[in-house]
């Protein structure tokens, strides 16, 4: 693995599924010296919330576990988002098992107890498929660089206020997901708690200038983002 991409797992957040603690804790001292930030979960179904709470870059998972094992839970990810990067753990080589996650599109895969080599050789295969500086198509002239947080209009840049722009980039990162207003305001206000008006003027300000019907109110749940 090389400079570059170690610098970009520095900026990304790994979902670590594992049901057997020792291991877990093991595991986490190495991916913390690896990723910004390191999620855990002791189940599928632990994991599937988390996933559906936080923005998740990566995802390594074990296969055998309680509630919800590790194919269910790539399966009901891969319903809704074809991209995320995902590493399949188990403590034995099933061909059945590895054959059916193939067909998930997996990126790798990992025989317990971890090999440190053998877990950097993984990262850098799962890299392959991260989208490191991607841009999201909002209409056909509009388009948003989330390396750079940068709106466009036929190439030529569009002037964002700092809480539009984090606004927006946030509901592009979960573009697949209904983001609540409590959501919206911890990830755009953090400490402070906006009126109504300022909320509504931030989306009034938006649809402004990428179009009045890219983000769409979900009755009752909240706001997610359309494109073309």
């Amino acid at each position: 693995m090389n400079e570059n991409q170690r610098a970009i797992l520095k900026n990304m957040t790994l979902l670590y599924v594992e049901d057997h603690e020792k291991t877990t804790a093991e595991a986490q001292k190495i991916f913390l010296k690896l990723f910004k930030k390191v999620l855990v979960a002791s189940n599928g179904k632990e994991a599937l919330d988390i996933y559906e709470n936080n923005h998740i870059d990566m995802i390594i998972t074990d296969i055998d576990m309680p509630q919800m094992d590790g194919i269910t839970l790539i399966e009901k990810i891969r319903e809704t988002n074809n991209k995320i990067s995902v590493i399949i753990l188990t403590a034995y080589a099933d061909r059945d098992l590895l054959l059916k996650a193939t067909n998930l599109q997996i990126d790798g895969y990992l025989i317990k107890p971890m090999n440190l080599d053998k877990v950097i050789s993984a990262l850098t295969n799962a890299l392959k498929r991260v989208d490191v500086y991607p841009t999201f198509k909002i209409q056909d002239t509009i388009e948003y660089d989330l390396h750079n947080k940068q709106l466009f209009h036929n190439n030529e840049a569009i002037t964002l206020g700092a809480k539009e722009n984090q606004f927006l980039y946030y509901l592009i990162k979960n573009q697949n997901k209904i983001i609540t207003k409590e959501e919206l305001m911890d990830s755009v206000w953090t400490h402070e708690y906006p009126s109504d008006s300022a909320f509504k003027n931030i989306i009034y300000s938006l649809r402004k200038k990428i179009g009045k019907d890219v983000i769409e109110n979900v009755q009752g749940l909240g706001w997610r983002i359309n494109s073309n």
